[in-house]
């Protein structure tokens, strides 16, 4: 059984400027039959991604917008996807409500930092 309904994919968009990154929301039942292989053999077709569920642009103006963002999934079902630009702004995206959220800036040092960890569980 799989734990995840969708499978992000994040697009960078290098035609024009700014530069933008579009993630598209890809339902994963439909990679795998849910019981058993098909009677029928799967055809391969090709196929364009969905609409964009969100776009994320570069934040301020030139030159800045020829940095760099990177992003990583995050959470238990990796749901939650943190951007990080190139001069350490950070955002993140919860793709369950979903909504934007700003983080502390990643070069600044933090006040009373803390560090969690959670108990492991038997399913990881």
């Amino acid at each position: 059984m799989m734990s995840r309904r969708f499978v992000h994919v994040l697009v960078r968009n290098i035609i024009g400027r700014p530069c933008t990154y579009t993630l598209h929301s890809i339902n994963a039942s439909s990679f795998f039959y849910p019981e058993g292989p098909s009677k029928l053999a799967a055809a391969i077709e090709d196929d364009l991604l969905p609409q964009p569920a969100m776009s994320f642009y570069h934040p301020g103006s030139p030159p800045e917008y020829y940095g760099s963002m990177d992003f990583m999934p995050l959470g238990r079902n990796r749901n939650d996807i943190v951007g990080v630009d190139h001069g350490g702004r950070a955002i993140l995206y919860d793709t369950a409500v979903p909504a934007v959220r700003t983080m502390p800036t990643l070069h600044v040092p933090k006040s009373f930092p803390i560090s969690l960890s959670p108990p492991a569980t038997a399913s990881t």
